[in-house]
């Protein structure tokens, strides 16, 4: 038995429960999937066996274990509101990383750099020539439309002054892109939310759902978006700040989510 024929309702139920705990009863996991404790413990001592530690009556799920049982969720689609559910912020992170590196992105999460003494953190970014997404993982399931214009600028300052980070070699050796001419940064929010693609003064607003369709479709929309093509071999930089003022000045877009 592999993760694909995994019931779907243990691995679910095995994220549940150890979501604010490391330690899960076995009876507890029986209660909540309705299989008995033999059927359970065939499970755990089979295909499980590798992703938790267990005794005669507890199991030990520790972060890393974590992680492992949401690769087999995603193996096993799971539908993914109700994995998302069961996340914590950072493995939110993960998962988001996780979509992208499937499409053959490197995946850097929580990068950190300074700029002007000012420093800055990035949760996922991911590159693949000649493309650089910036992302903000968010990890809500409600929030009015009313929120997200702070959101949305702070990120567009964050990934303005990435962009203009990358013109410095140490932050390109960092990114292994050194060697890379051109690039296009693009700001990204992925949400926990369900709900459509949506554009939010011009930056793209994804559910996490919708993150794979978007991987794939991103040129349809590029028009669209606010996004930065980047001379890497220039050796000249530019001004964030006229960057900045020239996206808050010529931003028109009016799309809204919905309440």
């Amino acid at each position: 038995m592999n993760s694909l024929t995994l019931p779907k309702k243990v691995i679910l139920s095995l994220l549940q429960l150890s979501k604010e705990t490391e330690y899960v009863a076995l009876e507890k996991l029986a209660a909540k999937t309705q299989l008995s404790i033999q059927e359970l413990l065939e499970l755990l001592d089979g295909p499980l066996k590798k992703d938790i530690e267990k005794n005669s009556s507890i199991i030990h799920i520790t972060k890393d274990n974590r992680i492992n049982l949401i690769n087999k969720a995603i193996d096993a689609r799971i539908d993914l509101d109700h994995l998302v559910e069961t996340l914590h912020w950072r493995e939110f992170e993960k998962i988001c990383l996780i979509v992208f590196e499937y499409h053959d992105f490197y995946t850097i999460p929580n990068f950190r750099f300074s700029l002007k003494k000012r420093r800055f953190e990035i949760d996922v970014v991911s590159l693949r020539t000649p493309l650089i997404f910036a992302i903000d993982a968010k990890k809500w399931k409600s929030g009015r439309s009313s929120g997200l214009k702070p959101m949305v600028k702070n990120h567009i300052q964050r990934v303005t002054y990435f962009a203009n980070a990358l013109k410095n070699q140490d932050i390109r050796k960092k990114l292994l892109i050194s060697q890379w001419q051109q690039a296009i940064v693009i700001p990204l929010i992925v949400t926990s939310r369900t709900y459509d693609i949506q554009i939010f003064q011009k930056v793209p607003i994804i559910p996490f759902f919708r993150l794979n369709q978007f991987i794939n479709d991103y040129s349809v929309y590029l028009d669209l978006i606010f996004h930065l093509p980047i001379n890497l071999s220039a050796k000249k930089s530019w001004d964030s700040k006229n960057t900045l003022s020239y996206y808050f000045k010529s931003n028109t877009t009016k799309e809204k989510l919905s309440d």
